[in-house]
């Protein structure tokens, strides 16, 4: 899947924002330790801060800070990086959209149930949009079966959008008749 520059720096200064909660520096950003996924948007940034190029990055960063994906609080002459609601559900579609699960043996697949209240609904519409994305299949409008193994993803997206009380996982296995 191919992700727009914008997915791409929003998705590294989140990695920042977890890392290190210290200024933002587009060098920093791009030295960031941790997840392996980011080495392919970091040498897309290199290549712009490279090639001089670096009004399209901060002009990328003034594009998600005016959507809100993220706000800057300043303290101290320190500018820390705080991703928004709306900037970590973008981060979870860029994220699950590297999907790749295993299918589990063919009798076996995973149920989600789900009963999420109405003032969450944004929250109850976007793990529908997650769970299509994962490869799951409607049921009834709040179950949803999948022959994948991807139950890490959905249990990170679970607890990112903090709808823990509210969603069964069950790995279920068919029983002929």
């Amino acid at each position: 899947m191919r992700y727009t520059f914008s997915d791409q720096l929003l998705y590294v200064l989140a990695a920042m924002a977890d890392y290190n909660r210290r200024s933002f520096s587009v060098h920093l950003a791009v030295a960031v330790p941790g997840d392996p996924r980011l080495t392919k948007y970091r040498r897309q940034i290199l290549k712009y801060i490279k090639n001089k190029n670096r009004q399209k990055i901060y002009s990328t960063y003034d594009y998600l800070k005016r959507r809100n994906y993220f706000i800057e609080e300043k303290s101290n002459g320190v500018t820390k990086i705080i991703i928004t609601e709306k900037g970590k559900m973008k981060i979870l579609k860029i994220k699950n959209g590297e999907f790749n699960a295993k299918k589990l043996p063919s009798e076996k697949s995973l149920i989600v149930f789900f009963d999420v209240p109405e003032k969450l609904r944004k929250h109850r519409t976007f793990l529908r949009l997650m769970l299509k994305q994962l490869n799951f299949e409607r049921v009834q409008k709040s179950v949803w079966q999948s022959p994948y193994d991807s139950l890490k993803q959905l249990k990170e997206i679970i607890n990112e959008l903090s709808l823990n009380k509210f969603v069964q996982i069950i790995e279920a296995k068919r029983i002929k008749i």
